[in-house]
């Protein structure tokens, strides 16, 4: 479809939903899809946003959705004009707050900036020593001991006040190697395979993405990180009207059913791959606490 076939069906799509009744509206979403969902390359990066709200709309029999594919900016110029408007895997902030309604719960969950390192390599023993039970690890510190020479890190990206902050500090930026080309993530995890690097801080779900033939018989190992978040959580958003409050309340009330089956915790250790069962079970059960018991 082409760029002004999809402005017009597009169009057509939002026209048609201000014709029906309130009443009416109540149950229908129009739900706006993000258009890098059409991006082959970008499919594993979407896979948590588009594969969690199907198994959300299994609770929600009686809406009728209706996508639309959007860019982030027609997406919320949309949420301001229209009453029944809502989108997912939104950050959850006091500005946001204002303008619009949040789902009580998380649409998603992606674990925290970690640092990778190679299996049993002598980083890998001494951080073992220094962080038994896979407690968090230091930067700050780490970077003053000898086992790491050099930390890999994407240039031009902010990983964190707290963790920018040691990163930007003189007096170890002769062990920092900041990579800065198109293919920014992939070449320094390339780097710590050929052993040039000896970690790298980057988040579970991005390292999953890739290819595992590009580990070929190496393991990577990995330790949360003190100075960062230990997650990040996506939220159904929906628009500030008393329709788009009606709908978030039939969201609250599916994601709390969805997020207790066996499929929607899958989803997610999937999408956490890097982590063991039990960090994420703990990261899962501490975000999702109406499950009482772990699902097997």
């Amino acid at each position: 479809m082409g760029k002004v076939a999809k402005l017009v069906f597009n169009f057509v799509t939002i026209f048609g939903l201000l014709m029906i009744s309130p009443n009416a509206l109540a149950e229908q979403v129009l739900w706006l899809k993000s258009l890098s969902g059409v991006d082959a390359k970008q499919q594993k990066s979407i896979h948590i946003n588009e594969s969690s709200i199907q198994l959300i709309r299994q609770f929600m029999p009686k809406m009728n959705f209706t996508e639309v594919l959007v860019n982030n900016r027609r997406a919320y110029s949309i949420l301001a004009s229209e009453p029944n408007a809502c989108t997912g895997n939104k950050l959850k902030t006091s500005s946001r707050m204002e303008q619009y309604y949040f789902s009580d719960l998380p649409q998603s969950l992606s674990a925290g900036l970690r640092l990778f390192v190679i299996k049993d390599s002598e980083l890998d023993r001494q951080l073992t020593r220094l962080y038994p039970g896979n407690q968090q690890v230091s930067v700050e510190q780490i970077l003053q001991h000898d086992s790491l020479k050099v930390l890999g890190v994407v240039g031009g990206r902010s990983y964190g006040n707290k963790l920018d902050s040691v990163l930007t500090d003189k007096a170890i930026q002769t062990k920092l190697w900041s990579r800065t080309s198109s293919d920014m993530f992939i070449g320094l995890l390339k780097m710590l395979l050929r052993n040039r690097l000896q970690a790298i801080v980057e988040y579970p779900s991005v390292v999953n993405r890739y290819d595992k033939t590009l580990f070929e018989n190496i393991e990577l190992v990995s330790y949360p990180i003190k100075e960062a978040p230990e997650m990040g959580l996506g939220y159904i958003m929906c628009s500030k009207t008393q329709t788009g409050l009606a709908l978030i309340a039939e969201f609250n009330r599916a994601l709390e059913l969805a997020c207790q089956t066996p499929e929607y915790y899958q989803l997610h250790w999937d999408w956490n791959g890097q982590l063991s069962e039990g960090e994420f079970r703990h990261l899962y059960t501490k975000v999702y606490p109406t499950i009482k018991e772990p699902i097997e």
